[in-house]
């Protein structure tokens, strides 16, 4: 005798199993998402124990690869494997470190490479304080502002000075904007040529004397403008019809970010 099977049955079981399939994915095989970070600074710290450029170099590189697969908890040991390759001897290392910052994009990497830009550059400014200044400009973190500010005002190093004064116009979109546009404006405003007075509580134009005088409002005032045009999103052209809008608006500077100044 043929025996069959009542289809009312068969469906529900059938339903089952394919809601089991469709809810338990996981459970199939094991979850590829995250990599353990120490699969990716283990290699790195014995290529760089062993001394061995190159090993070092191709270890950095496959952890920038990984890094998105990296647990966010994890996150500060992959910085933290990185700055030890910062520490290295080697020039070339050490600008892999800080191109491994960039390629990462996390601001709290200036943890580890701010040291760079802890005082007033006076004599050269070197590849790699000029390569953290472009990671700052992208990375925008909160805690080089002030060192920013201080290079921009004490280096007697122009370009640095210039660099600094430039990367700070990256920071528009961060609490603080109108404080940033302010303390550029007024210091730019002490080096500009002419008579030398005082408006809203600040001293302005010359401090420095003869060539000195000169060569840094060249150096400052193109670069003021640029910055004080990033941080605004505003497009005006010269430093003194800057200086006309920081007197007009200086009581409400935050008013220039949102377009409701004139």
């Amino acid at each position: 005798m043929t025996r069959h099977t009542n289809p009312c049955h068969v469906l529900p079981a059938l339903l089952i199993a394919a809601l089991l399939l469709v809810a338990t994915p996981a459970l199939a095989a094991p979850d590829a998402k995250y990599v353990p970070v120490a699969d990716l600074t283990k290699p790195l710290a014995a290529a760089l124990k062993g001394k061995d450029v190159d090993a070092t170099t191709k270890a950095l590189d496959a952890l920038v690869k990984a890094h998105g697969r990296v647990a966010t908890g994890e996150r500060p040991k992959l910085l933290a494997a990185i700055a030890k390759v910062l520490r290295a001897k080697q020039p070339e290392l050490k600008l892999a470190a800080l191109e491994a910052y960039e390629a990462i994009g996390d601001a709290a990497a200036w943890k580890h490479y701010g040291s760079l830009l802890g005082r007033p550059i006076h004599k050269t400014l070197s590849a790699l304080q000029a390569k953290a200044m472009d990671i700052t400009h992208t990375l925008k973190p909160a805690g080089a502002v002030k060192r920013l500010l201080v290079i921009m005002k004490k280096s007697k190093h122009l370009g640095a000075a210039a660099k600094a004064l430039r990367t700070l116009g990256a920071y528009g979109e961060v609490r603080g904007h109108a404080k940033i546009l302010d303390e550029i404006i007024s210091a730019v405003i002490k080096e500009r040529p002419g008579i030398r007075g005082r408006e809203q509580n600040v001293v302005y134009g010359p401090r420095h004397t003869g060539e000195l005088a000169r060569t840094r409002w060249q150096a400052l005032a193109g670069p003021m403008v640029a910055a004080a045009n990033e941080l605004t999103g505003r497009e005006i052209r010269s430093p003194e019809a800057w200086f006309d809008v920081w007197r007009e608006n200086r009581r409400d500077l935050g008013s220039l970010f949102t377009g409701t100044a004139e």
